[in-house]
């Protein structure tokens, strides 16, 4: 019998047993030591005879060794020779030790007592069961549970059992450990406001919750359901709590709920049909939600596709799927959310929040809601009252606004010093009315003496609801913020405003069909945007300048199809103290020509680059199609002195071609008087300038109204093809009405192939001029009766560098059917030109608008 016993020990020994493979079953294992690892004297080996000889023999002598009692036998004193005894109760057995230091008092359960011989429980293994929970889903074992808790701090559930618990559970052990091992927790529906949760926790090291699933009345319907306020896992003023797997059905509050918990990490856990919020945590250092689902009650409520608003949805409250506020660190990745009754991730004035690979559908509100609004209260380690440091990529965010909500987006960030958005999927909010936008970042807070800036980053945003912007960006003029948007695909417009830092805009891919601008720029400092594609059923881009200081705007390589203006701007002060500029080059601007339209009343209307109110406008190589004018400069700004160089307008290199009206025209917007201080207009390709009956066609159309006036003018190398206008234009056309407003006026090189009269002028605009190819002037002889004659002296302006005084003027019999040149005469800055009324009829002022070419 010895020897059985000295083998069967060293079977299983805790060294021995555990070296065996483990995968091995315990039976196999066993087998394993007999087979390889014990060799009798004799060496041999070892039989699974051998094994059940040695096992039975144990067990023969622990059976009169340890007895098996109930707990009224060991409190009679019958285990007081034992140092091991099994104690049977509620339906088990356990094995028990006698434990000589221990103090404890009986409790039924764990710890028995007879004078002063105490049994402990030989486990650490503690389960409802052994204070007196039956697990049958009937019984209430509130009770059994809460004195379970209570007394160890550890609780495994039995393994697929249901408990029915008529009051909450909670505890403020130093340490906290729930093992589910997949049971359930029956809530009972009597659960009020005074144990309004199912486990709850305060001021714990260390909560540890999982593999479990807390299952609550459905209390929609019943009679102030709103006002249980019921958690399903509340901890509040401990270090550290975590919970897995957990699965919470139809709480009337908060599933899941912490405040003044410093480090909480919630994961793989489903929440399904709540009706406030569904994961809330308030002052935080960190935050971890990682792979849970979440289905809020959007369908039962009426938050139906069509966007209609079911009964009692104003009863609702929050309806929040995962709620963070002031908190250090927040990581909140890789959940499904669905059916949330407002927004579905909303984080309040945190730092370094992540917000990543979440799929979002069918939301009440916001599909991510990031800001800050208050200041904190009592903060756990001191966070700041502003948001910082926040990512959010990679989210899938589909079907939200469905409450109609004005203001509401798909991605919402509020009240923040900087961000990165990135990588982002989001839209279809067209099933709802009220406005939406896709990415909604707003109301910028910066601190004294911090730069920081905003990051959109190739992110694609589908429909949006009534035209509202896909991405929306407002900043604070009072920060230095950039913005820096690139890679993004949307199907409607953006808009960027109010940005005192660098605005970047590249790459990226806008898609507008439902009128107004494809690209909103409103109000900022200095913008760059590069290679770009758009197409607008409105305009292609607006910038809109602000006043307060000096402003830039550089647009290059953008390609652009707009029903619209393709790149224009507006201004609300006409005289601001600092510079303007604006640099277009290699820029693709085109209006599409829609088949089948006669009349031109569709065709050939806005403008290609229409700029206006700034100091300096550069346009340089773009290419230009089908618009009613090419590029429309005007109004440039009234500069104070201290600004030196004044005002300067470049348009070189341009190729325009299909116009309605005019390639180039420059003019004057209002009243107030101007100087243009430098105006080149210089090799520029233009071609078929009068696609419709226009008046006023030229290639080049410059006007001074009553108040413009043109320092320096240089217009040479553009060349003109009009072979393909409907009817006769210009090739350049200076349309003034006052004397001596073009300063220095230099043409030279200009070619024209096909067309009228190449340059038309009302001569009486100059003071220096100088033409290398022939030029022709306006004059109108007054009213002329039939038969009548006229003579008028029109006064030259000197010709530059070739010494001229005099002038020819091209001799012809007729200058119109109407008018013949009897006569003319040139002199010292002068020529006088005679002319005959031949036809039958009078000729009014103003109506013959003669021209006669003059060549140098």
């Amino acid at each position: 019998m010895k020897r059985y016993i000295s083998l069967l020990l060293l079977l299983l020994s805790f060294a021995g047993y555990s070296q065996a493979p483990d995968t091995l079953t315990p039976e196999k294992k066993a087998r394993w030591l007999i087979d390889s690892k014990i060799i009798d004297n004799n060496t041999r080996a070892i039989t699974p005879a051998d094994f059940r000889n040695a096992f039975k023999g144990v067990a023969d002598v622990a059976l009169k060794r340890v007895p098996f009692l109930t707990p009224d036998e060991v409190r009679q004193g019958k285990a007081d020779t034992a140092r091991v005894i099994n104690v049977s109760y509620n339906n088990r057995t356990y094995q028990f030790r006698y434990d000589a230091s221990s103090s404890a008092a009986d409790d039924s359960a764990t710890v028995f007592r007879h004078g002063n011989r105490r049994y402990v429980i030989d486990t650490d293994y503690y389960t409802p069961e052994m204070f007196g929970a039956k697990g049958d889903g009937v019984t209430d074992d509130a009770k059994a549970v809460q004195k379970a808790l209570k007394k160890t701090g550890t609780l495994h559930f039995g393994e697929g059992r249901t408990y029915y618990i008529k009051r909450g559970i909670s505890s403020t052990a130093a340490n906290v450990f729930i093992y589910g091992h997949g049971a359930t927790l029956k809530l009972d529906n009597t659960l009020t406001t005074s144990t309004n949760y199912a486990l709850s926790f305060d001021g714990i090291n260390y909560v540890l919750v999982r593999d479990l699933t807390i299952d609550n009345v459905d209390y929609l319907g019943q009679a102030s359901w709103q006002d249980r306020l019921i958690a399903g896992i509340r901890v509040t003023n401990s270090q550290k709590a975590e919970i897995f797997n957990v699965t919470i059905n139809k709480n009337p509050w908060c599933p899941i709920f912490t405040n003044q918990t410093k480090i909480v990490t919630i994961e793989g856990c489903t929440i399904n049909r709540w009706y406030r919020d569904g994961i809330e945590v308030e002052y935080a250092d960190i935050v971890n939600i990682k792979y849970n689902n979440i289905i809020g009650t959007g369908d039962e409520l009426g938050l139906n596709p069509d966007g209609d608003d079911g009964p009692g949805l104003l009863q609702i409250g929050t309806g929040i799927g995962v709620q963070v506020t002031h908190s250090n660190v927040v990581n909140i990745i890789q959940n499904t959310l669905d059916q949330t009754l407002d927004t579905s991730v909303k984080v309040e004035t945190s730092e370094a929040v992540t917000v990543s690979y979440n799929t979002i559908t069918n939301t009440g509100k916001d599909g991510v809601s990031v800001m800050s609004r208050s200041p904190m209260a009592s903060p756990i380690t001191g966070p700041t009252q502003q948001l910082r440091n926040l990512v959010i990529t990679h989210n899938y965010v589909w079907n939200a606004h469905k409450r109609r909500v004005d203001g509401s987006a798909l991605i919402l960030v509020h009240h923040t010093d900087g961000a990165l958005i990135a990588y982002n999927r989001a839209g279809d909010t067209t099933k709802v009315g009220g406005t939406s936008n896709g990415i909604r970042f707003t109301d910028f807070d910066l601190a004294p003496g911090r730069n920081s800036k905003a990051e959109i980053i190739n992110n694609i945003i589908g429909k949006i609801s009534n035209g509202s912007e896909a991405i929306l960006l407002v900043g604070n003029m009072q920060s230095n913020f950039d913005a820096y948007l690139s890679g993004n695909v949307t199907r409607t417009k953006v808009q960027v405003s109010r940005f005192r830092g660098v605005v970047t805009f590249e790459n990226n891919n806008i898609y507008n069909g439902s009128g107004g601008n494809a690209v909103d720029f409103d109000r900022l400092a200095t913008c760059y945007a590069y290679k770009n594609i758009i197409y607008s059923a409105g305009a292609g881009m607006r910038v809109a300048m602000q006043d307060q200081e000096p402003f830039r705007f550089t647009g290059k390589y953008n390609k652009i199809t707009s029903l619209g203006d393709g790149i224009f701007s507006i201004a609300s002060s006409l005289s601001p103290n600092f510079p303007r500029v604006f640099e277009l080059a290699e820029n693709e601007i085109i209006r599409p020509v829609v088949a089948g339209d006669p009349t031109m009343s569709i065709n050939y209307k806005n403008t290609g680059i229409n700029l206006n109110t700034a100091s300096e406008f550069r346009v340089h190589r773009n290419r230009i199609r089908n618009f009613s004018d090419g590029i429309l400069i005007a109004a440039p700004l009234v500069l104070p002195d201290t600004i030196k160089d004044g005002n300067i307008t470049e348009i070189q290199y341009n190729d325009i071609r299909s116009m309605r009206r005019r390639g180039i025209r420059v003019q004057n917007n209002g009243s107030q008087v101007r100087t243009m201080d430098l105006l080149d207009i210089s090799y520029n390709i233009i071609a078929d300038v009068n696609r419709r009956d226009s008046t006023g066609a030229a290639g080049i159309s410059l006007a001074n109204g009553d108040v413009m006036t043109y320092t320096n003018t240089r217009l040479v190398g553009n060349q003109f093809n009009f072979s393909k206008n409907l009817k006769p234009a210009q090739g350049i056309l200076f349309d003034g009405t006052v004397s001596k407003k073009f300063l220095n006026l230099y043409l030279d090189k200009n070619v024209q192939d096909v067309g009228s009269a190449f340059v038309q002028t009302n001569v009486n605009s100059y003071v220096n001029l100088y033409s290398g190819t022939p030029w022709s002037v306006n004059f109108d002889p007054g009213a002329l009766a039939a038969g009548a004659a006229a003579t008028t002296t029109i006064n030259m302006p000197v010709i530059l560098g070739q010494g001229k005084t005099t002038y020819t003027v091209s001799s012809g019999t007729h200058i119109t059917s109407s008018i013949l040149l009897t006569a003319w005469a040139s002199a010292t800055g002068t020529v006088t030109i005679a002319v005959r009324n031949v036809g039958t009829a009078s000729i009014s002022p103003g109506s013959m608008g003669l021209s006669i070419q003059v060549n140098n």
